[in-house]
Order: C-alpha cells, then structure tokens, then sequence
C-alpha cells in the first residue's frame, strides 16, 4: 500500500499543489519554515483525518482562505482509492471515493502511517496521557474492535466520576454505583488485557529495531505499568509487560478478544484496589484506578530513557519505537504490506553513523518512506537508492525528479 499522489487546496501556507510520489523512497528538502512538514501532515490527515501537530481546525486553513481541501490517491495490488478531507471553521467531511462517509471508523487507518516527529521526544519525556494516547493510535490500526471497548470504558468512568461527585449515600445512588463500577471493572480489564498483549509485541520489534538502529549492545524494553498492580508482564498483573492501550495481539484487524485468564486477573487486581482506595475516591470524586491511570515505562537498560538517557538516546528510542510499529503493523495488516513511514527532519541530533544506519534499515523495510531534510547532503544515499526528490520553498512544492538523476 503507497500513497500515490495527493492533491492540496489552501492547506496551511500550500495555495494548491499535486504531488506524484514515488511507490518506495520520497525525499522532501527545504529551509526550515517552508511547508515540508505540511506535506506529511497531508498525507497523516489521510490516514487519519486528524493532525500529529495541530487539533485547532482553523490551523489547517491558509490565511484569508474559508477552507482547504486535501484529496489522496491510495493503490494497494491493483486496488485505487481516492480518500478526501474538507476542513472548514465550521467542521470537517470525509470521503472515500466521494462517497461521504458517516463514522469515522470507516475512514482512519484505510491508509495506514507510521509518522515520526521531533515532538515525538515528549512520548518519553512527557505525561502519562501523552504515551497512552501514543499507544492507542497504535492500537487502533492494530485492531478496529477495540474502539467499541474503549468508548464504553469511557463512558463508564465518566458515568461513575460524575456520581462520585454527588456523594450520595441512598440505596438508589448504591445500586447506580455498583452498576457503573462493574462495567468499569469489565470494559477496564478488557482494555488493559489489551494493551499488555499488544505491547508484548512491539516491545520485541523495538528492541531488535534499537540494536540496529543504534548500533548499541543496551537492551531497550517497554514495560507496562497497570495502576492496580505496578510492573506487569505476560499475562497476570505483578511480572512484569508493558503498556499497549486497545488491542489484543494476533494479527491486524482481527477481533480477537483478550486473554481470559489475564482479564479476570486484571479485573479482580482493579476491583481490589478500588475497595482499598474507596475513603480516598469518595473525597476526590474520580476514579483512581483503571487504563485511565496506567502508564509505560521505556528502559535502556533496565534503567528509565526518562531520567537517565541523554537526548541523543531518548531520540533514538523513540525513532526505533516507531519502527518496531511498522513491523508491528506490517505483520498483520491484511496482505496489504507496510504502512507508509513519514519521517519529519528524522536526522536531525542524530550523528553521521546513526543517520547512515537508519537509512540501512530503512533500505530494507520495502514499504513508501516519506522523510523531510533541511539538506540532501546530509543523507548518506546509496546510488542504487530509487526514489523521488521535492523541495518546499514558501509553500511551493517542487518536483526535482527521480533520485538516481540528481545525484
């Protein structure tokens, strides 16, 4: 699956512009501040019909424009499809193939994308909320079932929050609260069985991903961290696996549902601690225990990339997280092979040999790679290397033509 060409109308400081990439390696160079970024961000929204930068519509929108318009070209085998967002102050419509589409299930992830950006970094170096809504993008294009669990998890914890908050004593407000607790408990316990296992998977992709790509003998890991039960890991809380958010883990796209035996164990560690919490939870009027609170942990080591990895360590971490997702995705997705890499100023705090061994591992992926660099001269290409090269200026997209007759 590629993206074959997409069609820009008054996206961000883009006035109108037609990009034929190239099925394998894509090469968009310019100054900082031009609109190379916006270029992928194109192709994410999609996939996505959502911005890794931005969530204000009116962002998307060039200046003095009353909407912008991004149409996409997808092959997969013989298969096309045109995939279109229009984005105005007042909302947004999605089609495929013109044909408008009503949820939102039956646009995301029909192009599916792996993006790595420099905000990236705050996966390892920011909240808890940032790393689970990481996992659950994730997770979506792993497994579409899982959206239906989560929101009904969701609804639970809001259900109960909200009772939390009248603290009522009645035998009416009881029977509510046992009600809402055991759903919480079911669809809880479901969504976390879910995340372990699909974390099990792509902790084994970043951790051959880092020793490649790294060049490094440390050993980087994922642990999960359930909120009832600390470090856990394999199937029971107490060992020891890591953080996954929406998903079992047995091939894309399936509806497999967890693990029994890790479910039931999980609901009883949630139930557990929410009994011994409930003085506290009756005061604070929220939930303290359940996904919403679980976290990951990133190791080198055994040691946390957070608070003993340098910069230059916690980037590499991240870039091979993200390509131990494309073996993660391009393992179950279908038949219809990787998804498509995008790769923001990935070079960037990275040193020559780092950047000559990404590019390696990237030769061999297989799949479309769309990567943005101030300077082709600081990608060590092989003149083998078949692909296409761009460059931005002031919002312009020029096509410079085929790699091997730039060189």
């Amino acid at each position: 699956m590629y993206i074959d060409r997409i069609y820009l109308q008054n996206f961000r400081n883009i006035h109108r512009a037609e990009i034929n990439f190239f099925p394998y390696f894509n090469i968009i160079e310019g100054k900082n501040g031009q609109g190379k970024t916006n270029l992928l961000e194109s192709v994410y929204l999609l996939s996505t019909a959502r911005s890794f930068r931005s969530r204000e519509r009116g962002d998307f929108i060039r200046w003095e424009s009353e909407g912008c318009e991004l149409k996409g070209i997808v092959r997969e085998g013989a298969l096309e499809r045109e995939l279109a967002v229009s984005i105005s102050p007042g909302g947004r419509r999605l089609t495929v193939n013109r044909n408008p589409v009503r949820r939102f299930s039956d646009f995301a992830w029909i192009l599916q994308t792996v993006v790595f950006s420099p905000d990236d970094l705050l996966i390892v170096k920011g909240s808890p909320s940032l790393r689970r809504r990481y996992l659950d993008q994730l997770c979506f294009q792993l497994w579409r079932g899982y959206a239906g669990e989560a929101q009904k998890f969701n609804a639970a914890l809001r259900h109960r929050n909200a009772l939390l908050k009248t603290r009522g004593q009645s035998p009416a407000w009881r029977e509510q609260m046992r009600a809402w607790t055991d759903q919480l408990l079911s669809y809880g316990a479901r969504v976390s069985a879910y995340r372990q296992r699909a974390v099990e998977r792509l902790d084994r992709e970043l951790d051959r991903s880092f020793r490649l790509v790294a060049d490094e003998t440390k050993r980087a890991r994922l642990v999960y961290r359930c909120s009832a039960a600390g470090d856990t890991q394999g199937g029971a809380p107490a060992q020891a696996p890591e953080q996954a958010q929406k998903n079992p883990v047995e091939g894309a796209h399936l509806e497999t549902p967890p693990d029994d035996g890790l479910t039931r164990a999980l609901r009883e560690a949630y139930a557990e601690e929410l009994s011994r919490r409930a003085d506290h939870e009756r005061l604070s009027g929220s939930t303290p225990v359940g996904p919403h609170r679980d976290d990951f942990a990133m190791l080198i080591d055994g040691r946390e990339a957070q608070r003993f990895g340098s910069q230059g360590q916690q980037r590499l971490f991240v870039l091979s997280l993200k390509l131990g997702e494309l073996s993660c995705l391009g393992d179950g997705n279908d038949g219809g092979g990787p998804p498509v890499l995008l790769l923001d100023d990935f070079s960037s705090e990275l040193d020559a040999e780092r950047i000559e061994r990404s590019i390696e591992y990237l030769l061999g992926f297989g799949g479309q790679v769309i990567l943005t660099t101030t300077s082709i001269a600081r990608l060590p290409l092989p003149p083998s290397l078949r692909g296409k090269r761009f460059r931005v200026e002031q919002g312009v997209v020029e096509d410079l033509g085929e790699l091997r007759a730039c060189k």
